[in-house]
């Protein structure tokens, strides 16, 4: 060290004052133009190894880590903080063998250390490793000590660091509603210290969040906002970091000229800066938006630009992703050799990942090559591999009562690929009995050879830009495909947003339908003319989808169908009409006052729709301004055919869980909601469940699968049918419809009859569809 040229001392002061003004290029540039062979301060050789990482040069950063620590000049404290940041650079690069050979050497200088702000990095280094490594429930645990650790000695910028890592863990568990929370407190603490680059990396985790719920506006307004506070820091590589993502966010919303326009500008930026790793995510969105745009060979040249440099970074989980992009592609093209070369590649990676999470992908790639090559044996064995595979690790998550929330989004992916591989066979019965299993229905109600899950049964199932159709007789199952273009999505949102506003342009609202109708009609036509019952299992866009509305020979199918729906399959006398040739009897739980305890407002017309029943209906149960506690009270000794429900529906869209009724609360510890959880721990007795309440059919989408929440949750406790609303209904408008069903009711002795037959009244009458096209039946 003594012997160091007085000009490498002079070039290392350089590279020292750009460094610490985070001029990271810049002093890598001098550093290796001049080719300086020996660091003169341990601390410039830690900020240089640092200036890689973020640079993306992951290679050259862990060979400078790796002789730090090989420095006899080096404190131990400075030795415990630099290690820590060797380990985050091996969990960025998925190098998690060499994050434990490095927690061994800290492990060993922990017992010295009494500073509880080094306790805390610590931690939250260790937090770290098992985000990378997808283990959100280790990482909770490591967090909750760093959490401890900085509540005694306040590092605020620590301490943000450390809740925004808390928002990464809640996220991974599919915690939304947390993870936003985490979040927005990190923005606030580095607001407080008006630290712009932590603000930008707050605001790019909302957006994130934002746009895997698919909140498209919140997404951008934050995607900009990072973009706002990054360009004030001078930190290319971040800015081009965020318009990489906004660039996906635009890619999702079809805005393909805008993802381009992002991309870009992004490269000219990284390149510049040397950022190679935020480079190579720019040249992997590239090459996602050409593959979009159906320019294959542009998009087959990027992902080899960016391969190229995941390689040469040593980043191990996007060379991967990329190998199975780039597979996807030559299966397109028919490159079929080229294919199973990729596909080599790849699992020739899989024992250097970290986590067996990357099998199923790898199984179910090799599974889509076999078929496409003719193998149908050999693709119907790495199928169920790579179903087995998700499984195992699905249920590893769940009872850690954790998981990582890709990985139920795998499962239904996987599982829908390989029904999809299933129906192109013709094995009709297979793919029903593994659509079951993907919704969790028992296996033991799966009958080996005939399964007749209803008698007259439509069901639709998306599969990316596909509906799968099947029709289901006592006989039969017959299957087609319907394609979901762009212009057929627009439709179905047009119709969705329309409805469910009574002032809406009717003349426009029968065009979209009709043009719906046309879409579908093929391949249901024959079937509905010779069903006149029908129950729907819906999935994907046509969930929310009042299928009364379609038109068929210039009328809405409910005016000659009965229609139900149904959230998953179910069998024989599970859907059978029940006999309801008894004396007609109901019980009503009412609720009209509100706005004394919430921020809901009272519903007037309560009184008259209690009226109404009562002089149609004369055997009655009537709890009036009903209370959480009287539905306790009366659920499990309740014996009338009809349980009536007036109040107000809550839906919630962070956890649907505690979606459910607002009744009263009173003087005992019940809050007065009513909500799914709650529902689900009685034991209804088979009654008709209606809801006259807003929005209670809403179905919400979780893990790709959409759910009726409310509905699902009275079938679960033993309900037959639950009659319930699309959209916001009055509550006047609530009157009159009930009045009309009950009627009809106490003749047909069936409520899909009754209802058929009140849509008929109002369409006779003609009555907007905002006021009859809400109500559905789910069974």
């Amino acid at each position: 060290m003594s012997q160091i040229h007085a000009q490498d001392h002079i070039l290392l002061d350089s590279v020292d004052a750009l460094l610490r003004e985070s001029k990271y290029a810049d002093a890598i540039h001098l550093f290796e133009v001049n080719s300086i062979s020996t660091i003169h301060k341990p601390a410039t050789h830690a900020a240089l190894s640092k200036a890689y990482f973020y640079l993306g040069q992951n290679k050259e950063s862990q060979s400078l880590y790796s002789s730090l620590l090989q420095r006899k000049d080096v404190a131990t404290m400075d030795r415990f903080r630099w290690t820590q940041d060797y380990i985050l650079v091996a969990a960025e690069t998925g190098n998690f063998k060499l994050c434990d050979s490095l927690l061994t050497i800290i492990q060993s200088i922990l017992p010295t250390v009494k500073d509880s702000t080094t306790l805390a990095r610590y931690w939250n280094t260790v937090g770290i490793i098992y985000i990378q490594s997808s283990q959100p429930f280790l990482a909770n645990e490591a967090l909750n000590k760093a959490e401890h650790y900085i509540h005694r000695d306040l590092d605020i910028k620590l301490q943000s660091w450390i809740v925004s890592n808390r928002g990464i863990v809640y996220k991974m568990m599919g915690d939304y509603a947390s993870a936003i929370e985490k979040y927005r407190m990190a923005l606030h603490q580095d607001s407080l210290r008006n630290d712009k680059a932590d603000m930008a990396a707050d605001y790019q985790n909302l957006s994130l969040i934002f746009l895997e719920m698919e909140l498209y506006p919140e997404s951008r307004y934050c995607f900009e906002k990072a973009l706002e506070y990054i360009r004030m820091t001078g930190d290319v590589g971040s800015e081009g970091l965020i318009l990489n993502n906004m660039a996906h966010l635009f890619n999702n919303h079809g805005q393909i000229k805008s993802a381009l326009q992002c991309l870009r500008s992004s490269l000219v930026i990284t390149e510049k800066a040397g950022d190679k790793i935020a480079t190579a995510d720019g040249y992997y969105e590239l090459a996602g938006t050409y593959r979009t745009l159906s320019l294959y060979d542009s998009a087959m040249y990027f992902w080899n630009m960016a391969y190229d440099i995941y390689f040469d970074s040593g980043a191990l989980d996007p060379m991967f992703y990329t190998l199975l992009a780039k597979f996807q592609m030559t299966v397109k093209l028919k490159q079929f050799e080229h294919g199973d070369q990729l596909l080599a590649k790849a699992y020739n990676l899989l024992s250097q990942l970290p986590s067996k999470r990357y099998t199923p992908s790898y199984y179910d790639a090799r599974a889509l090559y076999c078929e496409s090559i003719n193998q149908t044996d050999s693709a119907d064995a790495y199928y169920v591999l790579a179903l087995q595979s998700i499984d195992s690790i699905y249920q590893e998550q769940s009872s850690a009562f954790v998981y990582d929330a890709s990985i139920p989004n795998n499962r239904t992916r996987f599982y829908k690929n390989y029904i999809r591989f299933l129906f192109d066979q013709k094995k009709y019965h297979d793919a029903l009995r593994y659509q079951l299993l993907l919704n969790s229905i028992p296996t033991h109600k799966i009958k080996p050879h005939s399964i007749p899950f209803f008698e007259s049964g439509i069901s639709f199932f998306q599969a990316d830009t596909v509906m799968h159709v099947l029709l289901n007789t006592e006989s039969e199952l017959q299957y087609y495909r319907l394609f979901i273009s762009p212009r057929i999505k627009d439709h179905l949102l047009q119709v969705k947003t329309l409805l469910r506003q009574p002032s809406a342009n009717q003349h426009s609202l029968s065009q979209h339908l009709a043009v719906l109708s046309d879409w579908i009609n093929p391949a249901i036509i024959d079937y509905v003319q010779s069903h006149k019952e029908l129950v729907i299992v819906p999935d994907g866009l046509l969930c929310n989808f009042p299928f009364e509305m379609l038109s068929i020979e210039r009328r809405y199918l409910t005016e000659t169908h009965t229609i139900q729906y149904s959230n998953a399959l179910n069998f024989g006398d599970e859907f059978a009409v029940k006999s309801e040739r008894t004396i007609p009897s109901i019980t009503i739980l009412a609720r009209s006052e509100y706005s004394s305890w919430t921020s809901l407002p009272d519903l007037p017309d309560v009184d008259n729709e209690i009226d109404r029943i009562k002089s149609i209906i004369p055997y009655n149960q009537i709890y009036y301004q009903a209370t959480e506690k009287n539905y306790y009270d009366i659920i499990n000794t309740d014996t009338s055919q009809v349980l009536h429900l007036i109040g107000h529906g809550m839906n919630t869209t962070d956890d649907v869980r505690k979606s459910g009724i607002v009744l009263g609360r009173d003087q005992t510890h019940h809050d007065g909601y009513l909500t799914c959880d709650e529902i689900e721990k009685q034991q209804l007795h088979g009654q008709s469940v209606i809801l006259s309440a807003c929005e209670t059919s809403v179905s919400t989408k979780i893990a790709q699968k959409n759910i009726p929440a409310i509905p699902e949750a009275f079938l679960n406790s033993g309900a037959s049918l639950v009659l319930s609303t699309l959209w916001k209904i009055n509550d006047r408008d609530a009157v009159n419809f009930v009045d009309q069903l009950y009627r009809h009711w106490i003749i047909e002795k069936s409520i899909p009859a009754a209802l058929q037959k009140t849509k008929r009244d109002f369409i006779v009458q003609n009555t907007l569809p905002f006021y009859w096209a809400s109500w559905v039946i789910w069974k």
